[in-house]
């Protein structure tokens, strides 16, 4: 099983693969996640996980189709961003991208605003 810890600084399970800009002791792939293009092959990640990482992307969207490219069928994302309304979002110059509740609703088939790229899910 492949499990891809997306920006995981410093911190990471021992199963994860830690992938980050920086290179830290979790790092495993160093990997700028604003350049889209991931080093992984197509159909190969069973887990992604990111935990304050996607609010530091400029392009969510680019990223969202690399992650759908590299995930296998019946592959779990995680995702924890912090909320538009949290004040410290905005503290934060290095945040480019704002999520609320319902953002990640745009890469999943059958929600109202779905981004077409995407709209084919992977089924098992």
């Amino acid at each position: 099983m492949i499990i891809l810890n997306l920006g995981c600084g410093g911190k990471k399970v021992l199963e994860e693969f830690g992938v980050d800009i920086i290179k830290t002791a979790a790092t495993d792939v160093v990997c700028n996640l604003d350049s889209v293009l991931l080093p992984f092959a197509e159909n190969s990640v069973d887990i992604i996980k990111s935990n304050h990482c996607f609010e530091h992307i400029a392009d969510l969207v680019g990223l969202m189709s690399e992650v759908y490219r590299i995930m296998k069928p019946g592959a779990i994302l995680e995702v924890t961003v912090p909320h538009v309304s949290n004040i410290d979002f905005w503290r934060d110059p290095t945040h480019k991208t704002a999520s609320t509740y319902r953002t990640f609703d745009y890469f999943v088939r059958g929600s109202i605003n779905t981004l077409s790229n995407l709209s084919q899910t992977k089924s098992p």
